[in-house]
């Protein structure tokens, strides 16, 4: 949202009004302070950027899904560390508008570092969507990103079922993506 900057009557031009997905973040919704959050980003230029926190948690997300993610326990160690449901609608509405700038940039996920703490996913910057009906990004697999989790994650029947629910309720009539909803908004 572009905006007019007036400071005391001084006109100081014209600003991009933007929440950052940074340490303040997680606060700001979740509560808790900025010094207890992991923020991760992936700008293409640098790749994973750890933006607060650390990268631990993450990794050890990392090292189980690329396990055997079908075994229940490893899938439940996953979820313990993941919010399945934010993972699928992120990825739902990415797929969706055909985001061609993703997920390997202007991809953001954070955490709570508590006993409960669990990564989810943030859309950010997604100009480069809706621009044509031809989009696909339903294959993209970028390392270290949500789209990797995505992919192998898929393997799990509880996962499957889990998506298949998300799909349902986002796309049946009255959800977010049906064709009444989207051209409503």
């Amino acid at each position: 949202r572009f905006v007019h900057l007036y400071i005391n009557g001084l006109y100081w031009g014209l600003y991009n009004l933007v929440e950052r997905v940074d340490e303040w973040f997680g606060p700001g919704y979740l509560g808790g302070d900025e010094d207890e959050y992991d923020v991760i980003k992936w700008i293409r230029s640098e790749g994973m950027v750890i933006s607060a926190g650390n990268d631990d948690v993450w990794r050890e997300l990392l090292q189980l899904v690329r396990g055997d993610i079908e075994i229940q326990e490893t899938y439940e160690a996953a979820a313990a560390l993941l919010d399945m449901e934010n993972l699928i609608d992120y990825m739902l509405i990415n797929f969706y508008i055909g985001n061609t700038d993703w997920p390997d940039n202007n991809s953001y996920t954070f955490r709570q570092r508590t006993e409960a703490g669990r990564f989810r996913f943030v859309s950010w910057d997604a100009e480069e969507s809706l621009v044509s009906a031809n989009a696909n990004s339903l294959g993209k697999n970028n390392t270290t990103t949500g789209a990797e989790l995505f992919q192998r994650l898929r393997r799990n029947p509880e996962f499957q079922i889990l998506l298949m629910d998300r799909i349902e309720k986002h796309f049946s009539p009255g959800g977010i993506l049906t064709d009444d909803h989207v051209s409503r908004r």
